[in-house]
């Protein structure tokens, strides 16, 4: 059990420590690492925990924790010329959740399936993509998104509610209930 395992360390110790921890769960070893340094437990986790509020949120690969999430990509555009009718098309596309548009630059948070219609689009849109780029979501936007967002919501809600039609003061049966008689047509 590791905890803050870097702290303190410089980059060599930090190279070193994730050296030792990589290979201890090659020999089979299970290792708890608690880190605040996202990066790191992304380098060197099989599995991730998420923690709110001491409880246990999420857990998964960090892959399947994106796919939960709803597995969303940055695609980073230079698209010089994207006026407001380019990003309006943009928006419109299917697996688009949002686009903003920094100068040259768009930014479009879309669905992986869509990253070939958005260039599509744009370039429909008489505008020059010059360069892109996708960009996964990160452990800290995943962590962010599980802590404060939608998927935060979501999730503790379900915890709230229970399963539907049990009460969670019942006990349930006991050795001294008896079976309750059953009407049955034949």
């Amino acid at each position: 059990i590791l905890d803050e395992p870097s702290s303190g360390l410089d980059p060599a110790g930090a190279k070193e420590m994730r050296e030792i921890v990589r290979a201890e769960a090659e020999r089979g070893a299970t290792v708890f690492f608690s880190s605040h340094i996202l990066e790191q437990v992304d380098a060197v986790c099989d599995r991730v925990g998420i923690l709110r509020d001491g409880e246990l949120v999420a857990e998964d690969s960090v892959e399947g924790l994106r796919e939960a999430v709803g597995g969303e990509e940055t695609l980073e555009v230079a698209a010089a010329g994207a006026d407001d009718d380019a990003v309006a098309a943009v928006r419109a596309l299917p697996g688009v959740s949002g686009v903003t548009r920094d100068g040259d630059e768009l930014v479009v948070n879309c669905a992986s399936d869509a990253k070939t219609d958005v260039i599509a689009a744009l370039e429909d849109a008489g505008v020059a993509v010059a360069d892109f780029h996708t960009r996964e979501a990160s452990l800290e936007d995943l962590f962010l998104a599980y802590t404060e967002g939608d998927a935060a919501s979501s999730d503790s809600e379900e915890a709230d509610s229970g399963p539907t039609g049990v009460d969670p003061t019942d006990p349930g049966p006991t050795a001294d209930d008896e079976p309750a008689e059953e009407e049955v047509d034949r």
